[in-house]
């Protein structure tokens, strides 16, 4: 069925399962696809994961990958890899609550951007205040890929978009398009700095 679904990537420190780090992403399908979120966390897994762990360092992991169909409530899925999917940048590591900085942004006024930060960032990566030339590339490379359709074959099948909740005692999810996502700086997360 076509319709919209949050999937939700979880994290950790390699070794530890105590403060996961939590990312939310929406997605609109507008096409019937039989099994569908078994099939988005098949691709999701495929095309998107190995861009994350790209700009994670080495000493985390992404162990989970839930999707959950927030159309209609009741579709869900949750992929939980027996060996976890570990970053790939080497280096001393920053404060937990470092972390790039992405903005999806939105197609019309009147809504609002959506932001997501991954990370921390390694020394390594860094040149003062900002990612180093070879890091650059790797964020924009994930900027597109984020902003792009999750695809089965050669077909455009989900859509990255922004998730808002609607008002209380309304089901909780509703979305809006975004034109593309940019790398926009080296941030921090709050919730994060009191760990």
């Amino acid at each position: 069925m076509a319709g919209l679904f949050k999937i939700v990537v979880r994290q950790n420190i390699i070794g530890g399962t105590y403060n996961p780090f939590i990312s939310v992403f929406g997605y609109r399908s507008n096409l019937a696809v039989i099994n569908e979120e078994n099939e988005l966390s098949n691709q999701f897994r495929t095309q998107i994961v190995p861009e994350l762990v790209k700009v994670i360092p080495t000493n985390r992991a992404i162990d989970r990958v839930e999707v959950y169909n927030v159309t209609n409530g009741v579709g869900y899925q949750d992929y939980i890899y027996a060996a976890p999917v570990a970053g790939l940048r080497a280096g001393d590591i920053f404060p937990d609550f470092m972390a790039y900085g992405f903005q999806y942004n939105r197609l019309a006024a009147g809504k609002r951007n959506g932001y997501k930060r991954f990370g921390p960032p390694t020394e390594t990566d860094v040149n003062g205040a900002l990612p180093s030339a070879a890091m650059l590339i790797i964020l924009n490379a994930l900027a597109v890929k984020l902003s792009s359709p999750i695809k089965i074959a050669l077909i455009d099948t989900w859509f990255p978009e922004i998730l808002e909740r609607k008002p209380a005692g309304v089901y909780p999810w509703t979305s809006h398009a975004i034109v593309d996502v940019t790398f926009k700086r080296l941030t921090t997360q709050n919730s994060r700095k009191f760990l």
